[in-house]
């Protein structure tokens, strides 16, 4: 039922994908990257907010760095958040995912809505939850700064200085970071000249792996003049692989999935 629930979602929002070929496409971009990215320890995954794939795709990736390993998947979630997400990730079943959905960080209205709280997220943590049911060493770190922050660029460090504390208590293993994906840039661009200098930048010495998640077609939910649905921007040549040396991108990596498609806001279902 929920298959055909989620094909009813997809012919509604103008973005239907074979979801046999969505899956495909994420376990080739999973493959290609842990190919890729070889034997850093530290991934930054820069996403559009608010698809219903990128969570699918980040749940793939940490089962395949789990079964080498220990993961530490961080989310840009208040850090406020780490003690209810500890429990969930050790309760014996979803019994307690009523408690994370009743938060306030999880159940914000549309209109304050960027896009960060989603069914598709709590599926997420959902599937990090039963990982660990199953025995991998597998936690979550929420590591959004609390109340104000005195501008994108303050957030910025605050975020970055907190992933490191983080990445220094594993001493082996993958840390794999979901953000935004500006945060994720290694730099600021030329052609983005307005944008705060990224989080990820603070972490050179940590030898991070920066991925730019895009698709080639498709929908958002986010935030602009107003918070809805927005289209992306659309990639239709592009091929998922390793970014050329010298291209002054960003990124490392380019991950390519087919389309993305809105994710479902939380308590909207």
């Amino acid at each position: 039922m929920r298959h055909w629930m989620r094909v009813a979602a997809l012919l509604a929002a103008g973005s239907w994908m074979p979801l046999a070929t969505q899956a495909s496409a994420i376990r080739q971009g999973v493959d290609e990257l842990a190919a890729a990215a070889g034997p850093h320890r530290l991934i930054v995954l820069g996403e559009a907010h608010g698809t219903r794939e990128i969570p699918d795709l980040v749940e793939a990736l940490v089962a395949h760095y789990a079964a080498e390993g220990p993961v530490l998947l961080a989310l840009e979630v208040r850090r406020g958040e780490h003690a209810v997400l500890a429990r969930y990730l050790d309760a014996a079943d979803q019994r307690r995912l009523a408690e994370l959905r009743q938060r306030e960080a999880w159940s914000r209205p549309p209109e304050d809505n960027d896009g960060r709280r989603t069914q598709a997220m709590l599926d997420l943590v959902e599937a990090m939850r039963r990982l660990r049911a199953a025995g991998r060493d597998v936690a979550l770190f929420p590591y959004d700064i609390e109340g104000p922050s005195g501008g994108s660029q303050a957030r910025d460090r605050a975020m970055a200085e907190y992933l490191r504390r983080g990445f220094a208590a594993l001493p082996r293993g993958r840390m794999l970071v979901l953000t935004g994906n500006v945060h994720a840039m290694l730099f600021k661009p030329r052609y983005c000249q307005q944008c705060q200098t990224p989080m990820t930048s603070y972490l050179h010495d940590l030898e991070p792996y920066s991925v730019d998640i895009v698709a080639r077609a498709g929908s958002s939910w986010g935030c602009r003049d107003r918070c809805g649905p927005m289209a992306v921007q659309a990639h239709p040549g592009l091929q998922t692989g390793p970014v050329a040396t010298g291209s002054k991108q960003p990124f490392h990596f380019k991950l390519v999935l087919p389309t993305f498609t809105p994710a479902t806001l939380v308590g909207t279902e």
